[in-house]
């Protein structure tokens, strides 16, 4: 049972609208017209109902939270840590720089980079990983030194 349920006027049981009608209908056999004046004259009567009640301690929603704070934390952790000198903010955290013909998006809250190769037919190749996206911003960066 739903929210939007009402129940029928008749036996009490919850349907949304359309099914109530249809209820009405097929159990009480009672026009359509009829169980629609019913049904809102039921709808304008009806307190409505209580919302089962949410605890804190119960199921697993708690550590969802604390999962999502502590993502939160390690993602500011790793934005303020990134040396975001040199790349062109698209975003709060979403940075791009070119390496020639190489096009990298990188996201350094979220560990991720887009690399992108002009010219080279291939489609976008995600990297994954904080480790792997700053070992391929450093080769990157000493072919540009070399080059």
């Amino acid at each position: 049972m739903s929210n939007g349920d009402i129940p029928c006027p008749r036996c009490g049981r919850y349907y949304s609208r359309q099914g109530v009608l249809d209820h009405m209908r097929d159990l009480h056999h009672i026009t359509r017209r009829d169980a629609g004046n019913l049904v809102a004259a039921a709808q304008a009567q009806a307190k409505p109902k209580p919302k089962p009640a949410q605890d804190d301690d119960d199921g697993a929603a708690w550590v969802f939270r604390a999962l999502a704070q502590q993502n939160k934390e390690h993602r500011a952790a790793m934005l303020a840590k990134a040396d975001t000198t040199g790349w062109q903010q698209l975003s709060p955290y979403h940075y791009r720089r070119w390496f020639y013909d190489t096009r990298v998006d990188w996201w350094p809250s979220g560990g991720k980079a887009q690399v992108f190769t002009k010219g080279s037919g291939q489609p976008p190749q995600m990297v994954y990983g904080h480790r792997r996206v700053a070992a391929l911003v450093e080769r990157l960066k000493g072919i540009e030194r070399a080059g």
